[in-house]
């Protein structure tokens, strides 16, 4: 049968993110913050805020040291948090996926999987 084939393609083409997808994923990170929650729980434990040129800080919630600062990268659905000290070091990479405004930072290597929503950044 010749339906194989075609059914890959259709699967194929529905996982892969294109370029307007990372885009418009991208603007929607770094305009706006991620309220995420510790690693397999419902318990809210950090704040994202990333800014368009790929910096940006993370803030654990009752973490007297304040916010850390990071590096991002967004390629597809791998997103990646690079630092060289605090918490956030051995974060690595995690494929990302927003629905609406639900975020899911599943690791990559790891069963952990974060949730989060996607808040207005204050001005």
């Amino acid at each position: 049968m010749r339906l194989y084939p075609l059914l890959s393609l259709i699967i194929l083409a529905a996982c892969a993110s294109g370029p307007g997808e990372t885009t418009q994923t991208r603007a929607t990170i770094s305009t706006r913050d991620l309220a995420m929650n510790r690693p397999n729980t419902d318990t809210r434990e950090t704040l994202f805020r990333l800014l368009p040129d790929g910096t940006g800080q993370v803030e654990f919630i009752g973490n007297p040291n304040g916010a850390q600062p990071v590096t991002w990268t967004l390629d597809g659905n791998r997103f990646c948090i690079l630092t060289d000290e605090g918490l956030m070091q051995t974060f690595g990479c995690a494929a990302m996926r927003i629905s609406g405004d639900q975020v899911t930072l599943a690791h990559i290597g790891s069963q952990s999987v974060a949730t989060g929503v996607i808040v207005p950044r204050p001005h």
